[in-house]
């Protein structure tokens, strides 16, 4: 199994957050009698703002594809989005 991954984040402003990140790589999970090789790549791009003290929006869009070499499983692609509201707890309880 290997694979490459390269990541990056950008402040435009103190309160906003953009992050790419890209993933590709090969696995072989094969045994004595099954071959199962697939290649795989995944990009995904997030923003986040901060919408109070210790509060974060964020959205996150995620595409993934994958190719299995043995014909029958063939190859599959997906989308992904999310949205999300998290907390962060103050530096100075933790």
């Amino acid at each position: 199994r290997g694979g490459v991954r390269a990541a990056h984040e950008h402040v435009p402003r103190q309160r906003l957050r953009l992050n790419v990140d890209v993933l590709t790589g090969y696995a072989d999970t094969s045994g004595d009698s099954v071959k199962n090789k697939r290649t795989y790549s995944e990009a995904a791009i997030r923003v986040a703002y901060q919408i109070a003290n210790e509060w974060w929006l964020s959205a996150r869009y995620r595409y993934r594809e994958q190719d299995y070499e043995r014909s029958d499983q063939g190859q599959g692609q997906g989308n992904l989005v999310t949205v999300s509201v998290s907390y962060r707890l103050p530096k100075e309880i933790l």
